[in-house]
């Protein structure tokens, strides 16, 4: 049982049931809230009285709950008999569901994985997360004894991957060899006319009308399928990248700052850029492959992978890389693969960790650090020295122990 992982399905309800989930809905948010609130309550009064017991178990949080549904706090009414006397009657929770319990108990295992159910453009989806087992061993990247090689003698070696808009993946391997090339779908560009509409239907409806709200609700179903569609096809690209290929290269890309160019922001967020490197991670890690970010101001479209021999300018309207010195000539995405991958094959040693975000290093402390301050603690002048005993000192003015 190695990894956690989540399965998502959409219910098909019917205008009763969608009617019956709102409701549920509702009172697992109120009975999540009320459990939360009793919990606070419970914390303060503690810190007055050390005997208070805070429930903080799923059952210790349903009996509270039932206690305070029973209560005057959840329910009173102001009754007048016929002599005109008014007297206050509890009278409690007036809805009751099995509900409120199963929000009880989702509150005493908050972080922990369980089922989800949301709702979404006029769409109810449940989501599983699980702790499933690893993968298959099948379904695994071998560990061979020669992992740069391609061929029988080896597992592919690196292949370096170049994000783009033209093209929105290219993967090469370092001997210039192409195994993937794909298109973006663009469906926000596809969708635009129709999402125009649908907006100009929106703003002519009455503020608060029904029609207004449908109107609404067409409109966010639209903008949920554009998203579906990029999500499919994200997805697709990252399992033909990890089934094939046990060591990948991604380009550390700024997406942040190219999101300030108005020229290219809605074409960037249309293609998802900043969400390949982190499905690819994971999956690869099921797999138990490698990846890696190459460094971002490593020049690898302005770099002939042949020569190695800078250009001096690559705009975005030239799509043929010409090398000034040996004249090589290639796509210009292609040739920026090759670079990714002859740089991660350069610097496999630094193998990139996709949780830790940074690679696997031995680093040892740099000059003005200060001071050491704990026994056997090394600095770059000692460091590599085994540690001092403990409770002695190295003093780097004597270079002795005392």
């Amino acid at each position: 049982m190695g990894r956690f992982t989540a399965f998502r399905f959409t219910i098909d309800a019917s205008t009763a049931q969608s009617a019956v989930l709102a409701r549920h809905a509702g009172a697992a948010r109120f009975g999540f809230n009320q459990c939360l609130a009793i919990v606070k309550q419970a914390l303060d009064a503690r810190r007055v009285d050390g005997s208070v017991t805070v429930p903080w178990s799923g059952f210790d949080l349903i009996n509270a709950f039932n206690q305070w549904k029973r209560g005057e706090d959840a329910g009173r009414v102001i009754v007048v008999d016929r002599q005109g006397s008014a007297s206050v009657k509890v009278t409690g929770l007036r809805w009751r569901t099995q509900v409120f319990e199963e929000a009880a108990v989702d509150l005493g295992r908050a972080e922990i994985r369980f089922v989800t159910v949301s709702h979404r453009a006029g769409r109810w989806t449940v989501s599983v997360t699980v702790r499933a087992a690893d993968l298959h061993p099948n379904l695994q990247h071998p560990n061979d004894q020669h992992p740069n090689l391609e061929g029988p003698g080896g597992n592919g070696g690196w292949v370096g991957v170049d994000r783009g808009l033209t093209a929105f993946v290219v993967a090469a391997t370092t001997t210039g060899r192409q195994v993937l090339r794909i298109t973006p779908p663009r469906p926000l560009r596809t969708g635009q006319a129709r999402l125009r509409h649908l907006s100009r239907a929106v703003t002519r409806k009455r503020n608060g009308s029904t029609n207004r709200t449908r109107a609404a609700a067409r409109l966010g179903r639209a903008h949920d399928r554009i998203r579906n569609i990029r999500h499919e096809f994200l997805h697709e690209v990252a399992n033909r990248l990890v089934q094939t290929h046990d060591r990948l290269a991604f380009e550390d890309l700024h997406i942040t700052g190219m999101m300030a160019n108005h020229r290219l922001a809605a074409a960037i967020s249309d293609a998802g850029w900043g969400h390949p490197y982190r499905i690819v991670g994971y999956k690869q890690a099921w797999r138990h492959g490698h990846l890696t970010l190459v460094d971002r101001f490593y020049p690898s479209t302005k770099t002939c992978h042949h020569c190695g021999q800078i250009a001096t300018g690559m705009p975005l309207s030239t799509r043929v890389f010409d090398c000034p010195g040996c004249g090589c000539r290639l796509d210009r995405d292609l040739n920026a693969a090759i670079n990714l991958a002859i740089w991660a094959e350069r610097h496999h040693a630094q193998i990139r960790d996709p949780d830790a975000r940074g690679p696997v290093t031995n680093a040892s402390r740099e000059d003005g650090s200060g001071p050491r301050d704990r026994a056997g603690e090394t600095s770059l002048d000692d460091g590599g020295t085994p540690p001092t005993p403990h409770g002695e000192v190295r003093t780097p003015e004597k270079g002795g122990v005392t």
